[in-house]
């Protein structure tokens, strides 16, 4: 009896600790959505949380080892910081006459792109909680994929009706990318020196330098490249 209880526990933890650290894949499943036809949004929706959870069961046995190779969240933080502003641009930039499934695919690829990154530091937490149960991470992390697809529709419809919060949202990508890749061991002596100098927290320097350069990215990124010396004939 005492090892069912102890199971039903971890299950509810394992469930409650991903639907708090979802926050994010919510947010990047919502941008990445946001412009799919309505037919084609809650397919997206759905296989972006599915691929969410998957790649956290698979990253359940590696991630340790991974993310204690240096450089690695370094990396890992730039990528994701570059699809933030990519995410933050797509919809502007995207042709109309682009067919929906390819849309559709290049979404998930986005998503998952993202969440390779994403995962690795979040399994842990899971994985620690769990209890090294592997069928009760399953069943936990499979038990939030609804409410995580509702919170990305809940976050597209914001979005659709106030799409100036693209850019909050593309921030807020920004700074988990900021926090993973100056947690790195090779970013260590730089942060230090930060810290000293600006007098603020690592977390707070690493979210905002995060946060700036994703929005910073994104204007750029609007902007139109243009050839030097270019003339144009009237």
């Amino acid at each position: 009896m005492a090892n069912v209880t102890d199971s039903f526990f971890s299950l509810g933890a394992v469930f409650w600790t991903n639907l708090v650290l979802s926050g994010d894949n919510a947010i990047l499943i919502a941008l990445a959505c946001r412009n799919l036809p309505d037919t084609q949004r809650r397919l997206g929706m759905v296989l972006g949380a599915a691929v969410a959870i998957a790649l956290r069961i698979g990253f359940s046995g590696l991630a340790v080892q991974i993310l204690g190779i240096p450089g690695i969240k370094l990396i890992g933080g730039l990528v994701l910081l570059w699809i933030a502003t990519d995410l933050a641009v797509g919809g502007e930039s995207e042709a109309p006459q682009v067919n929906a499934a390819d849309r559709l695919w290049h979404a998930i690829r986005a998503i998952a792109l993202a969440d390779i990154v994403m995962s690795l530091d979040d399994v842990l937490a899971i994985v620690s909680v769990a209890q090294g149960n592997f069928s009760v991470m399953v069943v936990g992390l499979a038990m939030s994929i609804p409410m995580i697809v509702w919170g990305a529709e809940a976050l597209s419809r914001v979005i659709a009706r106030w799409p100036a919060l693209v850019k909050a949202a593309a921030a807020i990508l920004g700074w988990s990318a900021g926090l993973m890749a100056f947690s790195d061991s090779l970013a260590s002596p730089l942060m230090r020196l930060a810290e000293i100098s600006l007098g603020a927290s690592l977390d707070m320097i690493a979210g905002l330098t995060g946060a700036g350069l994703a929005l910073i990215g994104g204007v750029v990124r609007r902007q139109p490249i243009t050839l030097r010396g270019q003339e144009e004939n009237f």
